[in-house]
């Protein structure tokens, strides 16, 4: 039983002395060097972010026309009331145009619907699509004075036309 609380006491003790040695590293001073440029002062010049102008050059519009994705190679024969469902983020789709969510030719979940002439044959959707190309000149320009550098063009686009057509599978 004596032996429990000298070992107790030289725990504490070693804590306390490695507790103050700790504070002692931590507090330490530190020194500072000299070197013959410290008096001098370095005064740096940070570049501003260049100022850009975008120039139109010219719009063309142009075409990319090819079948719509998820079709069989030898089409699909439709049964009455169905009909192809395009979105852009499925493709296309045979499904049962139902008359109860449909406003048009329009799904309210975005969504087209297209109409197939007969339920004889087989046939694909083809998919044209129009985009308006900009040819756009970029440069830089200087921030102190009036003059720009050409950089590149670049050629944003936007939809123009988007047009589907049913085609017979022969």
């Amino acid at each position: 039983m004596k032996k429990k609380p000298f070992y107790w006491f030289l725990f504490i003790l070693i804590g306390f002395i490695l507790a103050f040695t700790m504070i002692d590293l931590i507090y330490i001073e530190e020194t500072s060097v000299t070197s013959p440029f410290n008096d001098q002062v370095k005064v740096i010049t940070v570049p501003q972010h260049p100022i850009y102008e975008y120039v139109k050059v010219s719009k063309t519009v142009e075409y990319i026309s090819g079948y719509a994705g998820n079709q069989p190679n030898q089409g699909t024969k439709f049964s009455t009331g169905d009909s192809f469902r395009w979105s852009e983020e499925n493709g296309t789709k045979v499904t049962k145009r139902s008359a109860q969510h449909l406003f048009g030719n329009i799904d309210p979940l975005g969504g087209i619907f297209v109409n197939v002439p007969n339920e004889m044959d087989h046939f694909k959707l083809k998919v044209t699509k129009g985009n308006e190309v900009t040819k756009t000149a970029v440069y830089v320009k200087s921030e102190t004075g009036d003059n720009k550098k050409f950089l590149y063009y670049i050629y944003p686009s936007n939809l123009y036309s988007r047009e589907f057509t049913v085609v017979k599978v022969n």
